[in-house]
Parts: structure tokens; C-alpha cells; sequence
């Protein structure tokens, strides 16, 4: 089954996060200020069969730039998996190109019917 990018989002929980508090992290070995976000995820998230209990998202100041997100995981003894991450460091916010939506594929267009 095709997921497009709302459907990533929402499968990972990520839209049920709240800001939580400012700090900096390291990034490329360089400290950032970022925004922090944590959530419980709805119990539909599921991760190779496992349910997360704590969601973490870290984002830029300006809040255009997600840098990456945690799942931490309850203990099981039939689940290796405590936490598992997604970082992109050298994410970096642009000016949106609007020409892409010159050409829309049929397949973003038919999720809008």
C-alpha cells in the first residue's frame, strides 16, 4: 500500500506531539538550540509490531526544520528494541520551490478526491 507523506507522519505518531521545553542538542559536533516535543502515541502506532509509549521530536527554533525524532519502547522480553531514532542533521530549511506543483503526479492528486 502506498503511504504518502501525511499518512508517514500520522503512522509514526508524530502528529500527537507537544512542545515540551528549549535546549540544545549536538548536531554534526556542533551544539543547536532546538525546540523539544514528546507525546504518547495513539495505540494504532505500530513499529515492527511494537507499540511505542514515548514519542520525542527535536526541531529547529524557527520550527521549519524537523532535525529528528526518538520511539522509546516498554520493556519485553520478546522486544530487543528499548528506543530507536531518526536523526537528519544537516537538515536545513529552504525557500519552497512552487514550481513543483506544475506537474502533480496522479497519485498526490487522487488522495485530494
Amino acid at each position: 500500500m502506498e503511504q504518502g507523506y501525511d499518512e508517514f507522519i500520522e503512522s509514526m505518531g508524530l502528529t500527537y506531539i507537544r512542545k515540551q521545553r528549549d535546549e540544545q542538542v549536538s548536531l554534526n559536533g556542533h551544539y543547536t538550540e532546538v525546540i523539544v516535543y514528546e507525546g504518547e502515541p495513539p495505540e494504532d502506532v505500530d513499529i515492527n509490531g511494537e507499540h511505542p509509549t514515548l514519542i520525542r521530536g527535536y526541531s529547529s527554533e524557527q520550527r521549519n526544520v524537523t532535525y529528528g525524532w526518538e520511539l522509546y519502547f516498554p520493556h519485553s522480553a520478546n522486544f530487543s528494541l528499548y528506543k530507536q531514532e531518526y536523526w537528519y542533521p544537516s537538515m536545513k530549511s529552504v525557500k519552497p520551490d512552487w514550481d513543483i506543483f506544475n506537474d502533480i503526479p496522479n497519485s498526490c492528486l487522487q488522495t485530494l478526491l
